[in-house]
């Protein structure tokens, strides 16, 4: 079976939300995505603070967003990025471009 992969073009750009646990997870809806640039924000009613990284990242080897923080980062996928959280009811958005 042959996978789409859909390349960002300079006027493109792609979103998601998604619900952040104490399990890292991949930012979903980006799988079969080629980006360049991935900008995510951690979202501004979270009580806890969420951790992107890796695979295999923790809440004490990811990188820090505070409710409201954003970051942009080089990733050839969202799916290459993690998230979590020290408990459920965290959430963050994404849009890569």
């Amino acid at each position: 079976m042959a996978m789409t992969v859909h390349r960002a073009g300079p006027d493109e750009v792609f979103s998601g939300q998604q619900d952040v646990t104490d399990e890292a997870a991949t930012i979903s809806g980006g799988d079969n995505l080629v980006s360049q640039e991935l900008t995510i924000k951690a979202d501004l009613g979270n009580t806890i603070t969420v951790y992107i990284g890796p695979s295999g990242v923790t809440t004490s080897t990811g990188f820090a967003l505070t409710p409201g923080q954003v970051v942009t980062v080089s990733a050839a996928s969202p799916s290459q990025v993690y998230v979590i959280a020290s408990d459920d009811g965290a959430s963050v958005s994404w849009f890569a471009s």
